[in-house]
């Protein structure tokens, strides 16, 4: 799936941080895919499950989709999303596009 990220304000993350996805494994939240943060439109590549291993190790279809900021190497804030096309659900080969990430 990919999600294009238009707009994110200046007050809420800057430059070199980072915008991540994540989805639980059933113990854990894990790291599903991120972007670097350049102040301009940015699309985020979000892996799903490898259907062929044991392990979950992507999101599950219709998963919901949780954005964090990490902001040197830490967990800075959660993210809401306004979505301008598609959802925080994810699908295979799917695309979204948020307008705005906000706190």
């Amino acid at each position: 799936m990919t999600i294009a990220i238009l707009d994110v304000p200046e007050d809420i993350i800057s430059i070199g941080d980072t915008i991540a996805v994540f989805y639980n494994d059933g113990e854990q939240n894990k790291c599903g895919g991120f972007v670097i943060w350049d102040d301009n439109r940015v699309a985020l590549s979000v892996w799903g499950d490898d259907s062929t291993t044991e392990e979950k190790d992507g999101f599950s279809f219709q998963e919901k989709i949780i954005f964090y900021h990490i902001k040197n190497g830490y967990l800075a804030n959660v993210l809401n999303a306004k979505f301008m096309a598609g959802n925080n659900l994810w699908s295979n080969n799917g695309i979204s596009v948020v307008e705005r990430l906000y706190r």
